[in-house]
């Protein structure tokens, strides 16, 4: 990614290397997938995955309603345009993504409209307000330096992007996973979560080079959870520290410069796809080769002081 080539990274990437870059080496750098298994579940509608991308396309399509009319979140006064826009959006993936039957259907339905009343309290209970004004921002090949003239191109979208003054910013990505993995989130969550800050800094830069922008400064950044499991939980990082952020992007793309491919001592195998590959046991094996790898284990642990 720093050697001037054509490599694009993107936040998943880069939080993968800092989890397991054993799982990255075999991803991206062997490029190995796991087969595709064709698998039809009677007992579910959706996968965790397909249920997220659902519930991202209704946030999005309501806020961008929500900005269209000027109004703040009530949940009273919108919970009837949720349900429209939910509904449209249900029908659109029923019809793309068949149910096993009705029963199953209508029981993940509730399953995501609890979820999005439950982003409808969080969000009128936000601890700071601000103004919606994009969503699903796209960021294009930025690129992100590190100092020393140096830099690797970055791209994804952000979720959602809210004007808290007149050049304070905050970015927000949707999650509707388990909270408790970002209870050790105080600014980079011991080198593994970096999201955040990464859309920071590129949208930062995106808007320095619009006319008229003066000195945007993404001042919070963070997630929300509108699930049952996250409850509508805010994990939100104040002015995090840019230098650090370098050093720690630094730290980690040392990892691919000298070919440190490790098993994450603490990686969580059983949600990887590489799991039939190297085993459960992987990361205890790759622990128990500190001895004789200091150097490669040093650079590693590393990351883990970045808060």
């Amino acid at each position: 990614p720093l050697a001037g080539g054509r490599a694009v990274m993107s936040a998943s990437r880069l939080e993968l290397l800092a989890r397991c870059p054993f799982a990255y080496f075999l991803k991206h750098v062997l490029k190995v997938e796991p087969p595709e298994g064709v698998e039809f579940d009677r007992t579910r509608w959706l996968d965790p995955l397909q249920r997220g991308s659902l519930i991202h396309e209704v946030l999005c399509a309501f806020m961008t309603r929500i900005r269209k009319l000027g109004e703040e979140v009530s949940a009273r006064k919108h919970r009837g345009l949720m349900e429209e826009v939910s509904a449209e959006a249900l029908a659109r993936w029923k019809e793309k993504v068949p149910p096993p039957s009705d029963a199953i259907y209508e029981s993940e339905r509730r399953n995501v409209l609890d979820s999005l009343e439950i982003f409808l309290t969080a969000e009128e209970n936000l601890e700071e307000k601000g103004e919606p004004v994009a969503f699903e921002l796209e960021i294009a090949a930025r690129a992100i330096e590190l100092g020393g003239g140096r830099s690797f191109l970055l791209r994804g979208f952000i979720d959602r992007v809210d004007k808290l003054g007149r050049d304070a910013y905050r970015v927000l990505d949707y999650k509707t996973g388990n909270p408790s993995d970002y209870e050790e989130l105080v600014e980079f969550g011991r080198g593994r979560m970096i999201q955040h800050a990464l859309y920071a800094v590129a949208l930062e830069k995106m808007l320095a080079e619009e006319p008229g922008r003066g000195r945007p400064r993404v001042t919070r950044s963070g997630y929300l959870f509108p699930s049952r499991r996250g409850e509508g939980l805010e994990r939100i990082v104040k002015d995090f520290d840019r230098g650090q952020l370098r050093s720690l992007l630094d730290d980690l793309l040392a990892l691919i410069q000298k070919g440190y491919f490790l098993a994450g001592p603490e990686a969580k195998c059983k949600f990887c796809d590489f799991a039939p590959v190297c085993g459960p046991e992987a990361p205890k094996v790759s622990a128990g080769k500190r001895d004789g790898s200091p150097d490669v284990f040093a650079a590693y642990d590393k990351l883990a002081g970045y808060k």
